[in-house]
């Protein structure tokens, strides 16, 4: 540690006691994700907005996929003179 903290009286914390605090924030925070998920699903004027916008990320998400592979649509070009 460094000295000036040793010098004031701050404990040296071990990795045993980091990881048990660690622990404790992902233990509290996976429970409030878990009340989140709780008052979304049990709410029908919410969740249906969230459904709608997975619904929608979803598509973006194949949609990019599509085109990485290179099928482009030709929609909106008009092909005057052929």
């Amino acid at each position: 540690m460094f000295p000036i903290l040793m010098d004031a009286g701050a404990e040296v914390s071990t990795h045993a006691s980091v990881f048990e605090s660690l622990t404790s924030i992902f233990t509290f925070l996976v429970g409030l994700l878990g009340d989140f998920v709780e008052v979304i699903t049990t709410t029908p004027l919410m969740f249906v907005p969230v459904i709608i916008a997975f619904a929608g990320g979803a598509i973006m998400l194949v949609v990019s996929m599509i085109r990485r592979l290179g099928v482009r649509s030709g929609g909106g070009k008009r092909r005057y003179g052929r």
